[in-house]
């Protein structure tokens, strides 16, 4: 009988590394507490407008994640995208999920069981295997091995709940890693602008980066979505106050830094990326305990980009195969 895992995140990193051990051979299941694939490759999509507001590309620079994102490319899943040279902070070729953004690992999840609104709060190891737990009180199981692939904060509150005990430096490790919020303003405008463009801030203002969003969508040509990133330090800054009243700040820095005026808003919102870029990552690339079953991967644990949360995935899922299948 095949080995049974139990993956929780379906970002990059967990839909990575369960789709390594589907091949082979290995039946997974994956745990969201979203309601969508892809963690932070993340579209909204509200009052009849899409905006990408994670992350607005991805930077291919290993051979094993471009060979992945041309997959995706031929599955209809991807687009390459070519920002503006003030804009690319790499040389890299960039992709976006398509038609949005969290369309772009539809097909890694083809192969396996996907629940998704379901938040894991507790892991319990008992002698038929692993259990799994929700927030709202239901049970999962037995699984042979659990892998955690989600923020490391999250993944930090799961393994002090875990039982048994994970091993005493995992917490430690956890404890290393840090990373800078992201404040994020999402708006449709009359677009009455057109020098209005996509671009990176350098110490301007609250703001860090500005991209139009384009495609994926049937719009009247007068209206205009964009998307702003507030910068680490402002984010930082203003994380807890209400939604409503970093929109309305944002906007105005928006309007301000780009000279705008006779602005009309069409929509306005705002998110909080708690868990946005990963400042300090944890230095190795996954987490894994033979004897109990259990690892942890995410971008965390390499650096902040999507890239870095495949490479993580794909280590802990060589991982999981080389000792499983030896057992």
């Amino acid at each position: 009988m095949p080995k049974q895992i139990a993956i929780i995140g379906a970002g990059m990193g967990g839909l990575v590394c369960a789709d390594h051990l589907v091949q082979a051979g290995f039946e997974c299941q994956v745990f969201d507490k979203g309601r969508r694939l892809g963690g932070r490759l993340a579209t909204r999509v509200q009052d009849g407008l899409a905006f990408n507001h994670g992350a607005p590309g991805l930077a291919a620079a290993g051979t094993e994640f471009k060979g992945l994102m041309k997959q995706l490319v031929a599955a209809g899943a991807a687009q390459t995208i070519s920002w503006p040279e003030n804009v690319r902070t790499t040389e890299f070729t960039e992709f976006v999920g398509w038609p949005h953004m969290n369309d772009l690992l539809g097909p890694l999840a083809a192969n396996f069981q996907v629940r998704q609104s379901v938040e894991i709060s507790a892991l319990e190891k008992r002698s038929h295997g692993w259990e799994l737990v929700s927030l709202d009180g239901r049970s999962f199981g037995p699984f042979d091995a659990v892998l955690v692939c989600i923020p490391a904060q999250q993944a930090h509150s799961l393994v002090k709940a875990c039982k048994p005990a994970c091993k005493p430096d995992w917490d430690a490790n956890l404890d290393t890693v840090r990373y800078d919020p992201c404040m994020t303003m999402l708006c449709a405008i009359e677009d009455k602008h057109p020098g209005l463009a996509s671009a990176v801030f350098k110490g301007q203002s609250a703001l860090d980066k500005q991209f139009q969003q384009s495609g994926g969508q049937e719009l009247p040509v007068d209206i205009a979505r964009w998307v702003v990133h507030a910068t680490p330090e402002w984010s930082s800054n203003n994380l807890e106050r209400e939604p409503a009243d970093i929109a309305r700040d944002l906007l105005q820095e928006f309007v301000s830094v780009n000279a705008l005026s006779n602005v009309r808003t069409i929509f306005l919102h705002a998110h909080r990326w708690r868990y946005a870029r990963v400042r300090e990552p944890f230095g190795m690339p996954c987490l894994w305990d033979t004897e109990m079953g259990i690892g942890l991967a995410g971008d965390w644990c390499l650096g902040p980009n999507a890239e870095h949360a495949y490479d993580s995935g794909r280590s802990l899922a060589r991982q999981v195969i080389h000792d499983m299948l030896q057992n």
